[in-house]
């Protein structure tokens, strides 16, 4: 049947400073079909409204507001092993100008989010919004047209009995970034990068006309990136995943000895990051995670981590051995170019609680860190 919902807030408000008329009304209407699996078929309205004015002159302020949303929405019953639900919103802000309320702007926002649990030993959970944000008054808000784009898959798993188990997770999104301008700025000889080659004889320089410089005598440039008022499309992505095989599982409520009690104490575990972020002017294919040849003039950030570890008697209260090693990299935009990281480390670590009060432990680390400057090269280094 039909499913009504009402509900709202009413107020009023009045000082010596100013006054308000404040109202929030909400409606939503549902259906549920029977015959589709009890699939929902919905819509709601949402208004809000503020009305702040000024106490003596009774003009609206410039903190009044006032929006409406309309959702569609179809999803199906939360009693379903895989569920889902879609909608879609049209909102219309507005804000003072001339003692009235004039739209600003308005937004068109599409979603999806589902659930699958149906799948033995794994969940499978999606979450995705894609909003397009139109500016009616300029004056009235600091906002830029925007498309964006919002997704998140998260995967967890288990097999044999428990044997490996693990969890991946996909996230990607977009947003504005500010445009960033280069130029070439003229220092010191040697602590510089690039040479200025007058190409076309015009004795003009030319932001085509600069190259890397070979010659200790020709670095005279440096190339600084610097923000602008004006916006460009940014988009992310993140990885995660996280894999775990732990034997004990398989010997649960056994009595352990020999070859399966070594098996047991062993616990194996193997993690990896990816994080991008880039000026978004190359399609879909910024939002892969695994980027090999990015363009470092659209690079604003981007990490990456591997964590292998290898447990012997991880749960024990007696002693424990444990070795991690670590792999990651790294390249961040600064002002004056891209700087890069990139560090490797072994880590042996032993512990042996000798009594409830005492615990001897051991670290043993071993590795190398690199770092590289565009800009600060007698900063380099590797150790």
């Amino acid at each position: 049947g039909y499913k009504l919902f009402l509900k709202g807030n009413l107020m009023q408000q009045k000082s010596s400073i100013n006054k308000s008329d404040f109202y929030r009304p909400y409606v939503e209407l549902e259906k549920e079909f029977e015959q589709l699996k009890k699939i929902t078929v919905g819509a709601k309205y949402l208004v809000e409204h503020n009305s702040l004015k000024d106490a003596q002159t009774d003009t609206l302020l410039k903190s009044a507001f006032s929006f409406d949303a309309l959702t569609f929405y179809v999803k199906n019953s939360n009693s379903h092993a895989n569920n889902f639900s879609a909608e879609y919103t049209l909102r219309h802000d507005r804000a003072s100008k001339n003692n009235e309320f004039k739209q600003s702007t308005l937004g068109n926002t599409f979603s999806l989010n589902g659930n699958i649990t149906s799948l033995k030993n794994q969940d499978i959970k999606v979450t995705g919004a894609y909003r397009i944000l139109s500016i009616n008054d300029t004056t009235l808000t600091a906002l830029k047209p925007d498309e964006s784009l919002l997704g998140r898959v998260e995967y967890n798993f288990s097999a044999l009995k428990n044997l490996i188990s693990g969890n991946i997770l996909y996230e990607l999104g977009s947003g504005q970034e500010p445009k960033r301008e280069f130029a070439y700025i003229k220092v010191i000889a040697g602590q510089g990068q690039y040479v200025w080659r007058d190409y076309n004889k015009d004795s003009v320089e030319q932001l085509n006309e600069f190259e890397l410089a070979i010659f200790p005598d020709e670095k005279l440039y440096i190339k600084v990136f610097t923000p602008t008022n004006q916006y460009v499309k940014a988009k992310y992505s993140i990885y995660n995943q996280s894999i775990s095989i732990n034997p004990k599982t398989m010997f649960a409520n056994q009595k352990l000895k020999g070859i399966k009690k070594v098996i047991s104490i062993i616990y194996i575990q193997s993690a990896i990051q990816l994080n991008n972020r880039f000026v978004g002017t190359q399609g879909i294919s910024q939002y892969s995670p695994i980027q090999l040849d990015a363009n470092d003039s659209l690079l604003l950030n981007t990490t990456n981590t591997l964590v292998n570890s290898i447990f012997l008697n991880r749960y024990s209260n007696a002693w424990g051995l444990d070795y991690i090693q670590t792999i990651s990299t790294s390249k961040t935009l600064m002002n004056y170019g891209v700087d890069g990281r990139r560090n490797k480390e072994h880590l042996i670590r032993m512990r042996v609680n000798a009594s409830k009060q005492f615990t001897i432990g051991l670290n043993i680390k071993s590795g190398t860190k690199y770092y590289s400057s565009q800009f600060l090269e007698n900063r380099n280094y590797l150790i």
